[in-house]
């Protein structure tokens, strides 16, 4: 473990409070983009869902039918294949629709937790403490930058990762066209023994299925790699795609949007098209959460010079920078509301209008029922004597 403090003074901070704001400007544009670029997609996938949907025919796998040339067909079987895919590397085969070689290095990793402390006067305290541990990774961690400069990692790895499929794969009848099997899921672990692939001091160690070259799996040092294998054999899975001939072609919908897909087992195609309409619905919610938090960070970025003038007094900059962060949210929030509001009006005129009409009802009727329906004017005192009298 190390640690490294900086000390940042009032005028530098004032000078990146200042930068950011071009930042925030440039924030707040693309999240506007992100969010209408996201209601228009959203449409369309909803669309070309429901096209889908509309004129999807399941068919028998086994049995091939020359009347549906050219329509989108739903079918379930076992995808097959004969094919024998090989590792270049390890020189071992398997019949299988797809074979994957993953390779990882056992590195440092460097893990930094940063504390900043507001001095009197303006100035800031930075202290950064990093922590290292060793882990296998996938991809190289660059080790240039790390703070205990001694630590360091590979540069490459010996051996590469690599992935086959399948080029012959049956479904039925039917042969399945590479987008369909590039889709294909249902991998699992394949568990590489001495009489698949013979090993010695010099050719690694196997352990736990996979391939360990260097100190092995139990005392593993840094620049060790370990190879492992997945492998998807032939199984059941469910297609929507367009039938060619014996074969099948991308559908395309009257929004240009394309329709190919494959679920692992057997499923409907209204199941299917439910899937995918979920998978529409979540995705546009996450892109309206970053759109949101875009536009949060950009209308923070340009609000924090207030903050930063006030941090020569510590408490004031952190009562001005909460209050920033509540302003900030607020802004956000109106204007991703609006811009996702204008876009509904754009691409779903008629639901957009009619949320619109609800929303208005809804203000109407609120103010007419709970609203004040005449102002109360005080008495004058000569009303007062005037009813006092009436009384007498």
């Amino acid at each position: 473990m190390s640690t490294r403090v900086t000390r940042q003074g009032y005028g530098s901070k004032i000078g990146d409070s200042l930068k950011g704001v071009v930042f925030g400007f440039f924030a707040i544009i693309a999240s506007i983009g992100l969010l209408w670029f996201n209601e228009s997609n959203s449409v369309k996938e909803i669309r070309k869902i429901a096209e889908g949907k509309k004129n999807t025919v399941t068919v028998d796998s086994k049995v091939y039918t020359q009347a549906n040339e050219g329509v989108l067909v739903h079918m379930s079987g076992t995808a097959e294949t004969d094919d024998l895919l090989m590792d270049d590397e390890f020189r071992f085969e398997l019949n299988a629709i797809k074979f994957e070689k993953v390779v990882e290095m056992y590195q440092y990793k460097e893990n930094k937790k940063t504390e900043t402390k507001d001095n009197v006067g303006g100035s800031t305290t930075t202290t950064e403490t990093f922590t290292y541990e060793e882990v296998w990774s996938e991809t190289l961690i660059s080790s240039d930058g790390f703070d205990e400069s001694w630590r360091s990692n590979p540069k490459d790895f010996d051996y590469k990762a690599a992935s086959y499929q399948a080029k012959n794969v049956d479904l039925g009848v039917y042969k399945l066209s590479s987008g369909l099997i590039a889709q294909i899921g249902g991998a699992e672990d394949f568990n590489v023994t001495e009489e698949i692939y013979p090993t010695d001091d010099n050719y690694g160690l196997i352990s736990g299925g996979k391939i360990y070259f260097g100190a092995g799996s139990k005392n593993p040092e840094i620049g060790d790699e370990r190879i492992s294998f997945q492998v998807t054999y032939p199984h059941e899975i469910s297609i929507v795609s367009q039938q060619q001939g014996e074969s099948f072609v991308p559908y395309v919908a009257k929004n240009g949007r394309t329709i190919e897909l494959v679920y692992d087992g057997i499923k409907t195609s209204e199941e299917m098209f439910a899937s995918e309409a979920s998978k529409n619905s979540i995705m546009t919610w996450v892109l309206r959460l970053v759109g949101f938090l875009l536009m949060f960070a950009g209308f923070a970025a340009i609000l924090k010079p207030i903050s930063t003038v006030g941090s020569v007094i510590p408490l004031l900059g952190n009562v001005l920078q909460a209050g920033i962060g509540i302003i900030a949210g607020l802004i956000a929030f109106i204007i991703s509301f609006v811009v996702i509001a204008v876009a509904w009006i754009v691409f779903r005129p008629i639901l957009g209008i009619c949320l619109l009409l609800i929303a208005g009802a809804a203000f109407y009727f609120g103010k007419k029922h709970f609203g004040s329906d005449e102002e109360v004017k005080p008495e004058t005192p000569e009303q007062v004597k005037e009813e006092d009298g009436e009384k007498s």
